[in-house]
């Protein structure tokens, strides 16, 4: 399994205004959708589940500065792996 970043309509507005790397984001939300579901194609064809995590703007701006690191498509995969390990502890409830 690879937890992958998924955003809302909202949270995608968001990260365009708070995204330390606005240039390399698509323009609208439906042509992210469009990306987000080939890259869910590509890792399948890898033999890989993706699994979506839903990204809190507020919760990714804080890490981030936590971390000492850019909003950037770098270090929000950073962020989702940190955050679907953490969920996935003992107090993980679905």
């Amino acid at each position: 399994m690879v937890a992958i970043c998924f955003y809302t309509p909202n949270s995608y507005e968001e990260l365009k205004k708070i995204a330390d790397d606005k240039q390399v984001l698509c323009d609208s939300y439906s042509e992210w959708l469009v990306e987000f579901s080939k890259a869910v194609s590509g890792l399948k064809e890898q033999g890989l589940e993706a699994v979506p995590v839903t990204i809190n703007m507020a919760e990714l701006k804080n890490w981030c500065e936590i971390n000492k690191l850019k909003n950037t498509s770098s270090s929000r995969p950073r962020y989702v792996a940190e955050l679907s390990k953490s969920q996935s502890g003992p107090h993980f409830h679905s």
